[in-house]
């Protein structure tokens, strides 16, 4: 009897202990399970949507009407102006940076930006005021103006930014103007090897002055020195144009 007995007692003592067990390692688990199911959670950052307008300067027909050159200013200066044309090409300046423009607007695309454009055709009538508004209106985080230089010493050659001065009406946008000044020429200069000429500082540009957004004008090149004006016009030199534009705007971006 004594044997049953201590059979009996020996068996509920395995059966409490093996319960206790169980009941420990389930407890034990769930915090574990919790842990891991965190660290396999992924954190999704909202990037950023950079919306650039692209104003191609110029555009087929010049309108010699006047409007301010500023909001703060009596001076008055021609809406838009007919622009240079190519000492070899013979190609207008308002044709060619409309169409570094379009393919400017899609590589932007592509990585992500949203464009919005003042001009895709030739056939418009919009002045350097109106042109400014589109940025304004879009609340474009930047405003690129495209133009391509010409002046009467056909061995100038080289390509430059502007930039709003310090003061007056674009001294709220000065100081990202100027980062992305500085951004954009040393990328589109280091691309496409056309000698940096640095950035120019200048309160007499009406689209600069209407802007309130950052803006800038990009002068990429000659086009009354004969070499130059062949490369700026080239379908495959553009490429490498677009891309030392994107280049600049991707660092300016990762700076501001």
């Amino acid at each position: 009897m004594k044997k049953v007995f201590l059979i009996i007692l020996l068996f509920c003592l395995c059966t409490a202990c093996h319960h206790s067990t169980n009941t420990n390692q389930v407890k034990n688990d769930k915090p574990v399970q919790k842990k891991v199911e965190q660290k396999t959670v992924k954190k999704k950052e909202a990037k950023k949507k950079y919306i650039i307008c692209i104003n191609p300067g110029h555009q087929a027909k010049a309108n010699t009407n006047k409007e301010k050159q500023s909001p703060s200013s009596s001076i008055k200066k021609m809406k838009v102006t007919g622009g240079t044309s190519g000492i070899a090409s013979h190609k207008s300046e308002s044709q060619v940076v409309l169409d570094i423009g379009l393919k400017l607007r899609d590589e932007l695309e592509k990585q992500g930006y949203t464009v919005v454009m003042t001009r895709t055709s030739q056939k418009v009538d919009l002045s350097n005021q109106q042109r400014a508004k589109i940025g304004n209106e879009a609340h474009a985080d930047l405003t690129i103006s495209l133009h391509l230089n010409g002046i009467n010493n056909h061995n100038a050659n080289g390509a430059f930014t502007i930039c709003g001065k310090n003061s007056g009406d674009t001294q709220k946008i000065y100081k990202k103007s100027r980062k992305a000044a500085v951004s954009i020429i040393n990328a589109y200069c280091n691309k496409t090897g056309i000698k940096n000429q640095g950035v120019s500082y200048r309160s007499d540009l009406t689209g600069l002055n209407w802007s309130t957004v950052p803006a800038i004008y990009i002068e990429m090149g000659h086009m009354t020195n004969r070499k130059e004006d062949l490369k700026l016009t080239n379908f495959s030199f553009q490429k490498k144009m677009v891309h030392g534009l994107v280049e600049g705007i991707n660092h300016y971006f990762k700076e501001v």
